[in-house]
């Protein structure tokens, strides 16, 4: 089902009223929308290396103010185009708040958005101006990018044996959890209350909030969940897994010949390009 979204006249980030906020990080500085919704875009919350776990992003001088007008990179999916507004390095967030929630440090109550696409295609501007949620001036509303396709959900053991934890095929979620993170340490610079988060997520955004329903380690992250329209079938096991994503993936990837079992493989994965590495996947995993 589509989401329905209410249109707004767009302006540009210049033309816009700045308004600013204090995280942890340092300042930010954000524009005033039309109906008094302040929005933060781009807003840095995890650096990655390619089929590794996240890590928190680096924080910029206290001295600086990080300009947040305009949306982060998406992350490369399934499909191209890959281009300049593509990126590996794409774990940032968006935050909407009304106005008055910052001047009154108010204690909002949180909407974390995750968007649909298969986890093979999305972004935060996927579903159009989605701080309509939030347009009414009574909760906060956060939306992050994350991993999407073979770069967020691929698993081999040889991926496996790279990442600290020792498994694989789910640093997609990882992002989340992390953005999750960031939103316990930086919410109430916005006015919102960091004990009253409910997810919210469609298709397989809403399968990721069943995800994290299961996962010990997104206990506390959240305090309710709106599951719209995701598939409730994640019961695929590890063993399952890897077997499917080696018949369905890594046999079409640059790399297919590599000797397996060996460091050479990881090597010529994180070489490979993004192109290659998302072709790669059969269609059967994206039903759009």
């Amino acid at each position: 089902m589509a989401p329905i979204l209410v249109a707004v006249t767009a302006m540009p980030p210049a033309a816009l009223p700045t308004i600013k906020a204090s995280t942890v990080c340092g300042n930010i500085a954000g524009r005033v929308q039309p109906g008094g919704i302040a929005a933060f875009r781009g807003i840095p919350y995890g650096d990655t290396t390619r089929f590794m776990p996240p890590k928190p992003a680096s924080c910029w001088h206290w001295n600086d103010t990080l300009d947040a007008s305009a949306d982060g990179p998406y992350c490369p999916g399934m499909h191209p185009p890959y281009d300049a507004h593509m990126s590996e390095s794409c774990l940032s967030l968006n935050v909407f708040t009304p106005v008055a929630a910052i001047h009154n440090a108010s204690a909002l109550p949180i909407f974390v958005w995750i968007y649909g696409g298969s986890l093979v295609l999305g972004s935060v501007a996927s579903y159009g101006p989605i701080e309509n949620l939030v347009t009414s001036g009574r909760a906060m509303l956060v939306a992050m990018n994350y991993r999407l396709g073979a770069l967020g959900f691929a698993a081999l053991p040889e991926l496996a044996a790279a990442d600290p934890r020792g498994v694989s095929g789910n640093l997609g979620i990882l992002d989340q959890q992390l953005a999750l993170s960031w939103v316990a340490n930086n919410a109430a610079a916005f006015g919102g209350d960091p004990s009253r988060v409910t997810l919210i997520g469609q298709s397989s955004g809403g399968t990721s909030i069943l995800a994290h329903l299961a996962a010990p380690a997104s206990r506390g992250l959240f305090h309710a969940a709106i599951s719209l329209s995701a598939s409730p079938n994640i019961s695929l096991g590890a063993a399952d897994k890897l077997r499917q994503d080696d018949a369905h993936w890594f046999r079409h990837t640059p790399c297919a010949n590599v000797t397996r079992g060996t460091p050479a493989v990881l090597a010529c994965l994180r070489n490979a390009t993004v192109a290659e590495l998302q072709g790669a996947l059969e269609p059967q995993y994206d039903f759009f």
